[in-house]
């Protein structure tokens, strides 16, 4: 089939015909069965790149926008004549305060290729190929591991042996070995790069710091709160003998001085958390200290950290063979009943986010001297539809109008706060990190002391933080965090499994609570209008 081609909409870049080019281009879509996330996103693509190109090229240079068929395959290009501006290549205000990648192009994460041909600049937009839900496949991937792995073990036992032995144990162990490679590199590139994001203290202003500081101080609370709940579930086992204080002290006082490494590299090798950790923040304050003159490395790390995050990307979309594999050996050597113990972590962390924006919607209704009930009432829809898509960028507008209407937040902490807490500020996942350690600490027989329990409420409040904002991304964050903790790797699979399960509540909940704290900032920065 030949390439045709048809003008939709020809004009010149002004702020009338980016409107209604973005209109056409978000109608053309929502005809094609598009999500709404989608439509969103490709808009957003489009009006950011002709706003670029406007300011490059001049307000009235002409542009136009065109439908291309190619064999059965439809894309819509923006086009315009005149030097090459490639839309990638700029930042955007607003991203630069919150994002290692601070392009809305790039940031929005859709197939836009620029291309620049015979003097003219395009840019196509395409729909990324519908995929099924990894919900679904989870769920597939269980559904044949439970009859597999119970066929192999109760009618083929000898062959469920020996595949076991020869493909499933070893292709399982290569997967987990992958997520471990990749973890440590990815967490401390994801702090790093963050950092980076920041600029300079004076650049990220009064309202980025305060929230950055209370970010992380709601989100150790949170931590501990979420193990002071679960205690009678999972608690301490040792507390170190005899002169158990003594033990105490000594141990946390270890943990504190072997926060230090001794060389840049053994940390990676190692996975340890708090080392890792130690050197990202020490290594990005020293570059936003020296700024413009690290200009160039800065750059350096962005990139690795988005070649890593690609990596990342690549590997979570083997999860669910990774889930089956690991289920399947599972019963091979235990027993399918082993399976069902996953729904006590689910209901725990269930329970717990689902009650976490209750407690937390108290305490904002009362440093506000608002009302409970209308303050959740408010918050009703951009709670559903987070619950329902499992995504904070599907709740984003949503959201923005519900702190800027409804709850009357100041609209210049809305504009910064929401995409900048949506990426950093998430005390649901802090309690899905904490109780799925606990839980597989109790499965595995780990010790659990004080020490270790006061390592995973600071460690899981960091990683919360860094957990990098890709599929796979929590995932990379809980290898660390076993790792720190001296949990074995094995049931990460189970993990992987309860974490897709538990993602819709857990989005939920940190997109209330972020709200809510919102809020609180609001009326402690005296900003409320």
């Amino acid at each position: 089939m030949m390439q045709r081609q048809f003008v939709l909409y020809e004009g010149k870049l002004d702020s009338t015909s980016i409107d209604e080019m973005s209109e056409k281009i978000g109608r053309y879509f929502s005809e094609n069965n598009a999500t709404e996330k989608d439509i969103l996103r490709l808009r957003l693509s489009a009006e950011e790149t002709l706003n670029i190109w406007a300011k490059k090229l001049g307000w009235q240079t002409p542009c136009c926008l065109i439908k291309s068929d190619v064999f059965g395959i439809t894309t819509l290009i923006l086009q315009t004549e005149g030097i090459s501006v490639d839309p990638s290549q700029y930042q955007d205000e607003t991203l630069l305060s919150y994002s290692s990648n601070p392009n809305l192009v790039i940031a929005l994460g859709l197939p836009a290729v620029y291309s620049y041909t015979n003097g003219k600049n395009t840019l196509k937009l395409r729909l990324p190929r519908k995929k099924m839900n990894i919900f679904r496949q989870i769920v597939i991937a269980i559904l044949l591991a439970l009859f597999i792995g119970s066929g192999l073990r109760y009618f083929l036992p000898t062959l469920g042996s020996n595949l076991d032995d020869i493909i499933l144990g070893p292709l399982s162990d290569l997967f987990t070995n992958l997520l471990r490679l990749i973890a440590g590199p990815l967490v401390f590139l994801s702090i790093l790069s963050s950092i980076n994001g920041i600029g300079d203290a004076t650049s990220f202003g009064k309202i980025g710091i305060f929230l950055i500081k209370r970010f992380f101080i709601v989100l150790l609370a949170v931590s501990a709160l979420t193990y002071a709940c679960v205690y009678w579930v999972f608690p301490i086992t040792s507390l170190g003998g005899n002169d158990a204080g003594k033990s105490v002290f000594s141990n946390l006082m270890q943990v504190v001085l072997n926060i230090i490494p001794s060389d840049i590299v053994s940390p990676f090798q190692t996975g340890n958390a708090m080392q890792i950790i130690f050197l990202a923040l020490g290594i990005g304050v020293a570059g936003v200290l020296l700024g413009e003159s690290v200009s160039d490395a800065v750059r350096m790390i962005d990139q690795v950290n988005a070649i890593s995050q690609l990596l990342m990307k690549g590997i979570s979309k083997l999860l669910p063979i990774y889930i089956f594999l690991c289920i399947s050996d599972l019963i091979i050597q235990s027993d399918s009943i082993a399976i069902l113990e996953i729904v006590h972590p689910i209901l725990i962390i269930t329970l717990l986010t689902l009650l976490l924006p209750l407690v937390y919607g108290v305490y904002a209704a009362f440093s506000t001297r608002k009302s409970l009930s209308e303050l959740l009432k408010n918050q009703l829809s951009t709670y559903l539809t987070a619950l329902a898509t499992a995504s904070s960028a599907a709740a984003y507008s949503s959201n923005v109008e519900c702190c800027e209407k409804r709850l009357l937040i100041n609209k210049n902490l809305v504009q910064f706060g929401v995409p900048f807490g949506q990426v950093l500020f998430m005390p649901g996942t802090v309690v899905l990190y904490n109780i799925l350690a606990l839980w597989m600490a109790k499965e595995f027989q780990v010790t659990i002391t004080p020490e270790w329990v006061l390592t995973l409420i600071f460690v899981s409040s960091v990683l919360a933080i860094a957990t990098p904002p890709i599929p796979g991304g929590p995932l990379s964050s809980m290898m660390i965090l076993f790792t720190q903790l001296g949990i074995p790797t094995t049931g990460m699979a189970m993990c992987a499994t309860i974490i897709i399960i538990t993602d819709y509540i857990v989005t939920a909940c940190n997109v209330a609570c972020l709200q809510q704290e919102l809020m609180i900032s609001d009326k402690k920065l005296n900003l409320r209008t």
